[in-house]
């Protein structure tokens, strides 16, 4: 790796949030397509797909229609995916409330908080600190995986 690569860290952060709604959807889809409901999980993947795809056309060209001002280049690629698991995220969320009147749990959140504190951890120290050799960068990794395992057992998981 060299710091070429740097540039690009911004877009692997927003994908770290994005596979976080990824992970915590899961449990609601499964829970929808257990009820019978696989068609509106369906549906509603459709809709995100669509979604991802028109913010994808919208913030990723370098001008649209003459109009350039919501270009993010390749980073809008990522906001607009983390825009379509949130929306889909969401969307599965309200669907399993309406047909079962599972509430929304904050437990829902316990085993993507170790993931997401080290994220977090990893993103702030990039910040900072600009690791573009494997002597600072390994260290990096160390600690983080520490913070990972820390909140984990923090939080009995």
């Amino acid at each position: 790796f060299s710091g070429i690569y740097t540039p690009y860290s911004e877009i692997l952060a927003v994908l770290s949030l994005n596979a976080i709604f990824m992970v915590l959807m899961v449990p609601s889809s499964s829970a929808l397509i257990a009820k019978g409901k696989a068609k509106s999980v369906g549906l509603l993947t459709v809709a995100s797909l669509v979604m991802n795809l028109v913010l994808n056309l919208i913030l990723i060209p370098s001008e649209i229609f003459g109009f350039s001002g919501l270009s993010l280049g390749p980073l809008g690629g990522g906001v607009s995916s983390l825009a379509a698991s949130f929306f889909l995220y969401a969307s599965l969320r309200m669907s399993l409330y309406q047909t079962s009147g599972l509430k929304f749990s904050p437990k829902t959140f316990y085993p993507v908080l170790p993931a997401a504190v080290e994220a977090l951890f990893i993103y702030v120290f990039i910040m900072f600190i600009n690791p573009q050799r494997i002597f600072i960068l390994l260290p990096l990794v160390v600690a983080s995986v520490a913070i990972f395992i820390g909140v984990l057992l923090l939080t009995k998981q």
